[in-house]
């Protein structure tokens, strides 16, 4: 990486930051934390605490509580983009879903230089069944994709937004106009 390079990646990082510590300040669902002091800042932990469906595998399907995934920004991440080493899957291993196979976590075709922003909400509709791959040919789950095309009223989830939604709004008195005769 030459020096521009690096100083442009190093930008990107710390807008990143930034942006997580916004996210995991509007979410209810949603812990997203920094790994390590040294900066730049590339790694993350984000816990999402919402209903996950696992199991499978014929011992029945159930809803774990939470999700873990690992985020990283390789330092070629701002011209090419890599889901394996950008997002993997920690936790419950045993995640049932087209595009989860642990530890990987597929969110599709995304450009070089994908924020964290775009990366957490991808995660969340893997999560809430609302991205679901349908045709083996696509999926990690083999299982998880037949079932999610037999079971289609089962998905998506119903599961809290990443964002809390907060109403802006001012009151004003009503003036009511004197009675005249």
């Amino acid at each position: 990486m030459t020096r521009d390079e690096d100083r442009v990646f190093t930008a990107f990082c710390e807008g990143q930051l930034r942006i997580a510590q916004a996210l995991d300040a509007a979410s209810d669902v949603l812990t997203l934390r920094a790994l390590g002091e040294e900066a730049p800042v590339t790694r993350y932990i984000a816990r999402f605490e919402m209903p996950c469906l696992a199991g499978g595998n014929g011992n029945g399907l159930r809803h774990a509580p939470h999700s873990t995934i690992g985020i990283c920004f390789p330092p070629y991440h701002l011209s090419r983009f890599d889901i394996a080493r950008v997002a993997t899957w920690l936790e419950p291993r045993d995640a049932y879903h087209p595009n989860i196979k642990w530890p990987f976590i597929c969110l599709g075709h995304m450009p070089p230089g994908t924020g964290i922003e775009e990366i957490v909400y991808q995660i969340h509709e893997v999560i809430a069944w609302q991205r679901v791959t349908m045709t083996e040919l696509d999926a990690l789950n083999h299982d998880a994709c037949a079932w999610a095309r037999s079971n289609r009223d089962q998905h998506p989830l119903d599961v809290p937004p990443l964002k809390r939604h907060s109403l802006d709004y001012a009151l004003e008195p009503i003036r009511v106009p004197e009675n005249r005769p």
